[in-house]
């Protein structure tokens, strides 16, 4: 089709992207000489998010966001009253705040889109259309359809004749004036007699990155924004003087300047400072709300866009989230019905919008008036209002549940985007725009991918999702549905109590029935003659007895009968025992051992040099503890046995959970065997680490690490064992002697905030989690000898995370840097230095006898799990980390280390299609990118093996390079996959092998823990790794990797000619 825009605001050129991208000659016209980039903050929410995600730009959005950190109210002093932080999307409960997560200035969204449009779209600026006339077709095309058109007149005085007008000139729309000019009646816009104003405001020092509100009395509010760290913005809004302000509006700047200036003198707060700048402003601009509203969007081959639709006024927050989805509707019907069916498209475009509109456009006045406003106790009471909200459970002022909750943003496949089922498409715009919650739920959703990927997504962002969380996926813990049980057996007990008080059920066992028929004289009541009748009597005999009792169905269903007590009261015992053992599985541990007064000492890393302890003890008259070491296996004379002060703490607070760190200097660079003591009764051994490059006489010539991960406590549940029990450490005790391991590898979900059941999201409640792991009474056999390192997962902040660094992420990360990331190894050089590490990243490396260790953070810069797995700008490491794990990988390493160890807390390869979207099989584009740099290594000669938990099962996979590739075979990368050290094992098999890009080697899923031991050791002038599985305690399988030889190019010096 031949389409025009009028408007090159946000709603048009979206249009135009989504209009162009379906192949139709697409023309956007704006009647300014350019882009109009000027205007306010705003934010995009909910759908309009995942339109953004389905353009490919949600990734330029972040990048342009503002840095607003939230909303504080304040009052006349300019006290802090309410603090809303801002709150990022939780597709769980659809709540966002004020401060939305895409906040970006309107002319960087408008600059965006035009960006990603001006290859494919005609642009003509300096034109609007003044008049438009459809024209109707005289002919039929080959479906039979009339070839309808639409002649425009443009300032310029030129017609044109297109398919199809958008008008998408806002809310002051000169298209649609015209649409209505004849018909007014279907007008149904409405002023909300709000006014309000906004211009630039230079920033001071002390203006911090939050916006403050602050409500002055006679219905008026001030707010200011902060976009730049030097410029501002100040927003005013009054809902009085109404004449006045109308006055003003219908003449020039001056004058409305004068109105505002004169309604808000007086106003209290920062008043000079922003009656000044009203004064000297620029870019003033002022207007009064209203809402767009009409009985009709179209008219033959015209229709109304975004604000010029269906304003809901700046004070509802959505007209730009409105002018996106509304587009990609727009277009989706369109690709629907084709371009000969422009009406129906037409149609079934507002068929399915209305619905959110009217829901965006639901603004009661007296709401308004209580946001505004009239006294001084008005105001109190509305800041006392905001403020317990914000101290409810989950709530936060202005927090809101989506407006369109009930409202399904349409998948089109005609469009090339992740389908639903096809019935979607053939539903009447009606029935499509009536989906209920429930119908929701219900309606079904078949991937489909727009390239040649054969990856899925699931959209889980509106539909409840059917997929299980990976703790519930097999396992029947009765925990992880602790209100059903509760709430079942509150029902069960009156329900028992009533049907035992019943009485007997009874059995019919005779039934006679006697008939006697007699014939009577009856003498009629009307003095008539006595007639002769029949006289019938019945009776029957019912002969009941109680029925029988069945012992088994009464102890099977759960239901009492008096006649069987003691199977009754059985019954009663068995459901009151299975409630008990669930309330004990979740309250037994948080009651009696909260190890609030824990005290205890682990190793962290510890290389040839150092060793770093993790030390916590909340007791202050113990202070100050001192750590001392001696060497265990001392060789006299030159060498004594004789304890040595190596460090200490002075002192411990609340604000690290009452732990420090210790580092011990190392008095030997060779492995050595080192005791410890502390002075609050503490004691160990460990082994120092040999140099980079070089293998340990005194260990044979072996180097050994183990790696593993996820810990549940009490699992499985056995109410006889103690609340904080380990099994799976019980057998990694067991094999620590023979296996002498350097270190453990841990590669995330040392903890389990939400399993069986998330009790907060406070840092208190994270530290608890980590705490009760170390009061284990099979954690100090595993710990105390030996050298804990770990990776971060989504378990240590919610399942599956992708957030990045929002919601919850603080307060997670906090307590994992206080006991585990504080004593990691040091964080990863930067990408193109020798000796710089950065400060703030989450990322580790070292290097230790013949291997160099790459310990990534999988969990804090991905990108959602649901963008495509194909797309380019998909991100699992963030670019930072990215560009330093490649590096690392290209990094000649010293003589002797011929193994490059990459650990990652979940799968590499993606042979896991159980939720591959929260594994590297999700993110596609940067995996193959860090294979080839694998291949590039091995082609050196590094072995290159990557380490990773996370499925509860285990699997050893191959990533061969292509056999047309310049890569030797011999450059393969290998990994291993190994978990739970205590969890859950999939009772069915979940990893298959679907092309022969991974390569399965072995794979085993039973085992409720599991850990694997990695020996490297030299022979016959190779550098061999062997890896044995240990599965609930016994070696269950074993292989042998050798680091191939380097590929070698001829070489052109002319000592290799020369023979001697």
């Amino acid at each position: 089709m031949k389409v025009i825009i009028a408007g090159a605001g946000v709603a048009g050129p979206a249009a135009a992207f989504w209009l162009a991208k379906e192949g139709h000659e697409v023309t956007l016209i704006e009647r300014f000489p350019s882009l109009r980039v000027a205007g306010l903050q705003v934010d995009l929410r909910n759908e309009a998010i995942e339109v953004v995600r389905r353009m490919g730009l949600l990734q330029a959005v972040r990048e342009r966001s503002v840095p607003e950190m939230g909303t504080i109210i304040v009052d006349s002093k300019g006290q802090e009253n309410i603090v809303q932080r801002k709150l990022e999307i939780e597709t769980e409960s659809g709540v966002q705040g004020k401060t939305s997560a895409y906040e970006i200035m309107r002319r960087d969204l408008i600059e965006i889109l035009y960006d990603a449009t001006k290859e494919s779209v005609t642009y003509r600026f300096g034109l609007s259309v003044d008049h438009y006339r459809n024209i109707k077709g005289d002919d039929n095309d080959e479906q039979g359809h009339k070839t309808d058109k639409v002649e425009v007149t443009l300032s310029d005085g030129s017609k044109e004749t297109y398919d199809l007008l958008i008008a998408a000139d806002g809310q002051g729309s000169r298209i649609r004036k015209h649409m209505f000019f004849y018909r007014p009646e279907e007008d149904q816009s409405r002023w909300l007699g709000v006014f309000s104003a906004y211009y630039t405001l230079p920033r001071r020092d002390y203006d911090t990155s939050f916006c403050r509100m602050y409500h002055a009395t006679e219905r008026r509010l001030a707010m200011t924004r902060w976009h730049k760290q030097d410029m501002g913005q100040v927003y005013l809004m009054a809902m009085s003087n109404t004449e006045r302000f109308r006055r003003a509006l219908d003449r020039d700047v001056a004058s409305q300047k004068d109105a505002f200036a004169a309604v808000f003198r007086g106003m209290g707060w920062q008043e000079e400072r922003i009656l000044h700048a009203l004064t000297d402003a620029e870019d003033f601009y002022a207007d009064e709300m209203l809402q767009r509203r009409s009985t009709m969007w179209s008219d033959g081959r015209v229709v109304l866009l975004g604000d010029s639709a269906y304003c809901a006024s700046p004070i509802a927050g959505v007209g730009s989230s409105m002018a996106l989805i509304g587009a990609y509707v727009l277009a989706g019907e369109l690709a629907i019905h084709g371009d000969k069916d422009v009406g129906a498209a037409l149609a079934s475009y507002r068929g399915v919008m209305q619905p959110l509109a009217e829901q965006s456009q639901r603004l009661p006045k007296r709401s308004l008036q209580a946001w505004l406003p009239l006294s001084s106790w008005s105001v109190k009471r509305l800041h006392v209002a905001e403020w317990v909200r914000s101290k409810g459970k989950g709530a936060q002022p202005w927090a809101k549940k989506a407006r369109d909750q009930r409202w399904l943003l349409p998948d089109y496949p005609e469009m090339c985007w992740r389908s639903r089922s096809s019935a979607w498409a053939s539903l009447p715009s009606t029935a499509r725009s009536s989906l209920t919650e429930d119908s929701r739920s219900r309606s079904l959703r078949s991937p489909r991918a727009c390239s040649s990927a054969s990856s899925t997504v699931t959209d889980d962002m509106w539909l409840p999702s059917h997929e299980l969380r990976k703790e519930e996926r097999v396992e029947t813990f009765p925990a992880h549905f602790p209100t059903f049980v509760f709430a079942a057996f509150a029902i069960y007990v009156p329900a028992f109590l009533a049907t035992y008080r019943a009485g007997p059920s009874l059995q019919v066992v005779d039934d006679e029935i006697d008939v006697v028929v007699k014939e009577v004289t009856v003498s009629p009541n009307d003095g008539s003659a006595p007639i002769i009748a029949d006289e019938v009597d019945v009776q029957e005999k019912v002969l009941l007895r109680e029925a029988p009792v069945s012992s088994w169905k009464i102890l099977a269903y759960g239901a009492p009968n008096p006649q069987a007590q003691l199977s009754s009261i059985l019954t009663f015992l068995i459901n009151g025992i299975f409630v008990a053992l669930t309330a004990d599985a979740l309250f037994r541990a948080r009651i009696l051992y909260p190890a609030d007064d824990l005290s205890f000492v682990r190793l962290g890393y510890v290389s040839n040099e150092e060793a770093k302890m993790l030390l916590r003890e909340p007791d202050q008259t113990k202070m100050p503890v001192t750590v001392e070491i001696r060497i265990a296996d001392a060789q006299p004379p030159f060498e004594d046995p004789i304890w040595r002060l190596a460090g200490g703490l002075g002192s411990t607070t609340s604000e690290s959970d009452f732990t420090g760190i210790v580092t011990i200097p190392l008095k030997f660079k060779n492995p050595r065997w080192y005791e410890y003591r502390t002075s609050n009764n503490h004691t160990g051994r460990f082994l120092s680490a040999p140099r980079p490059g070089h293998l340990s006489d005194k260990m044979g010539g072996k180097f050994t690490f183990l790696s593993t991960s996820c810990i549940l406590p009490r699992f499985p549940y056995n109410p006889l064992d103690h609340a904080l029990a380990i099994p799976g450490l019980r057998h990694l005790a067991d094999k620590l002697p023979e296996l002498s391991a350097q270190f453990m590898l841990f590669l995330g979900d040392f903890i389990y905030i939400d399993v069986p059941s998330r009790f907060g999201k406070s840092v208190d409640e994270y530290r608890m989690q980590y705490r009760q792991v170390y009061a284990s009474p099979d954690w100090a056999p595993v710990a105390q000898n030996l050298s804990w390192i770990h990776v971060l997962d989504d378990h240590e902040i919610s399942n599956d995370w992708d957030a990045s660094n929002t919601g919850v992420y603080q307060a997670a990360v906090e307590p994992w840097a206080t006991y585990q990331a504080n004593v990691n190894p040091p964080k990863a050089l930067r990408a193109g230095t020798n000796n710089v590490r950065s400060k703030d990243s989450t990322w580790y490396a070292f290097a230790q006898g013949p291997a160099s260790f790459f310990l990534m953070d999988t969990r804090s810069y991905r990108s959602r799990n649901k963008v495509p797995f194909e797309d380019d700008e998909k991100t699992m490491l963030g670019a930072e980390q990215l560009e330093d794990f490649l590096a690392w990988l290209a990094r000649p390493e010293p003589r002797g280390i011929r193994w490059k160890i990459v650990a990652s807390s979940v799968p590499f390869t993606k042979n896991w299609p159980v939720n591959v979207q929260d594994t590297w099989g999700g993110f596609l584009v940067e995996r193959r990118k860090i294979l080839e740099a694998m291949w590039d290594a091995g082609a050196r000669g590094m072995g290159v093996l990557i380490l990773s938990g996370d499925r509860h099962e285990f699997a050893a996979t191959k990533f061969p390079p292509p056999a047309d590739s310049h890569w030797p075979a011999s450059a393969a990368a290998h990994e291993i996959s190994t978990s739970p050290l205590n969890q859950f094992a999939s009772p069915f098999p979940t990893y298959r092998q679907t092309d022969e890009e991974d390569v399965k080697l072995k794979y085993i899923p039973s085992g409720s823990s599991k850990f694997g031991a990695f020996t490297i050791e030299n022979i016959d002038g190779e550098s061999s790794l062997q890896y044995q599985l240990y599965v609930d305690g016994k070696e269950a399988w074993n292989t042998t990797l050798i680091a191939a030889e380097p590929a070698h190019a001829p070489s052109s010096s002319i000592w290799d000619f020369l023979k001697f």
